[in-house]
């Protein structure tokens, strides 16, 4: 009877984190809110480490315009010998051309000895935005929780990117709508001398 009360227990305060997380994640637009996509991406990331103990998460984010994509990655300090850094994104990004929906659970060496779970998550209806890449050294990841977890925090990711780029494209239309006022009225002046 004892050992239910305990894992009963233990649920609950899993639930009770789950929960506090889920509540962390939808504030996280308050802090993001006007900012650029990098600073959407940093927050979260941050954000996704402290919760959910990950080993390691990456993003990349596809640039509508053509430009190359940017890549963030997170790394846990881990125990043992690491493969640099660089090394990781380059084993992330040959994952990252092909359909996410087709990776494996584990890959395997990506960090230094182990397999690691990985779970791809797009950004977009469609992973248009790109891509957030979560992984950990546990066998069970992600758990329920955890998946719910990185689902809200890729659709609040989503809103946050489509955003900040939706105000990047507003802030870029001002700046051009004011030179050319300021054009055309330094062409309205001088007409308007050359009337005098």
């Amino acid at each position: 009877m004892e050992v239910q009360t305990e894992l009963a227990s233990d649920d609950i305060k899993h639930l009770q984190r789950c929960i506090n997380d889920l509540v962390s994640l939808l504030a996280l637009p308050a802090i993001w809110s006007g900012g650029d996509p990098s600073q959407v991406l940093h927050t979260l990331l941050d954000a996704l480490m402290r919760m959910l103990r990950l080993d390691l998460v990456s993003v990349r984010l596809t640039d509508l315009a053509g430009d190359a994509p940017v890549e963030i990655v997170r790394i846990a300090e881990l125990r043992g010998l690491m493969p640099p850094v660089h090394e990781i994104c380059d084993a992330l990004s040959q994952c990252l051309e092909n359909d996410s929906r087709k990776w494996p659970p584990l890959l395997r060496s990506l960090m230094g000895e182990g397999d690691v779970s990985i779970v791809p998550l797009p950004l977009g209806l469609q992973g248009e935005l790109g891509v957030i890449v979560a992984a950990a050294q546990r066998r069970d990841f992600p758990r329920q929780t955890e998946a719910l977890i990185l689902s809200v925090a890729a659709n609040q990711a989503s809103i946050g990117l489509q955003e900040a780029r939706l105000l990047s494209h507003q802030k870029r239309l001002a700046s051009e709508l004011d030179q050319r006022i300021v054009q055309r009225t330094a062409e309205l002046a001088t007409a308007n001398e050359e009337l005098k």
